[in-house]
């Protein structure tokens, strides 16, 4: 569980005769992991292959990120509906589980404390970026904001560099960005790099956008989410 996902394919075949597919669908996805699905469909939309010829396979492609430790389980189900050619008005629903699988806790984790909600044009705006170490060994790494960005200026990075986090500890690195421009501008990414073994170490949730108000302009936070 670090904040990284990984990809898993599940395939509906036609074993002999050919199918009508009326619906392809998630079902009971655990809460512990954000699954994203293409390939199905909802109860409104038709489904994007429809019909299933003897031998042949629709996909069921899912992204998963994991979001909590937690031991082997149960990913989702996978509904379907399905109905034969020759008998269009017997639907059958058939629900099909995902391989069970265990999240384990990534040695080091990363995630961005206290985001604010806006951001000020030529005002720094500080990301608290905290690290957990999860073992019984050390780790040093150098926290890195990615400088292919235009829209912002890196105003400092405390202790960014060489950082010591020790087992079982939790510390926290400040960054300093200064938006140059109004509007919803593109955050910079920031990397957490261990020194030794040049492995990068996912950060949890990061924001993608930040919304700035021109210097000298009176927005409220609540303003902004109305």
């Amino acid at each position: 569980v670090n904040g990284s996902g990984f990809m898993l394919v599940a395939h509906v075949k036609a074993a002999v005769a050919p199918l009508r597919i009326h619906k392809l669908a998630l079902k009971h996805v655990t809460p512990y992991a954000t699954i994203v699905q293409s390939g199905g469909n909802n109860d409104d939309e038709e489904c994007a292959t429809p019909f299933l010829g003897a031998g042949d396979a629709h996909s069921l492609v899912l992204h998963v990120t994991p979001r909590e430790v937690t031991v082997s389980h149960i990913l989702a189900h996978v509904l379907v509906q399905w109905s034969s050619l020759d008998h269009p008005e017997h639907v059958v629903t058939t629900e099909l589980a995902l391989p069970s699988m265990a999240f384990q806790p990534a040695p080091l984790s990363v995630k961005i404390d206290d985001m604010p909600v806006f951001g000020t044009q030529g005002h720094v705006t500080w990301v608290h970026v905290r690290l957990t170490n999860h073992t019984i060994s050390g780790y040093i790494v150098d926290v890195k904001i990615g400088s292919d960005s235009s829209e912002f200026l890196v105003a400092g990075v405390v202790d960014g560099h060489n950082v010591q986090v020790l087992p079982m500890e939790t510390i926290s690195v400040t960054i300093g960005l200064v938006p140059l421009q109004p509007g919803h501008l593109t955050l910079p990414k920031v990397e957490v790099v261990h020194v030794d073994s040049n492995e990068t170490f996912r950060v949890t949730d990061q924001r993608v956008t930040l919304f700035v108000v021109p210097d000298n302009h009176t927005t409220s936070a609540a303003m902004l989410l109305a």
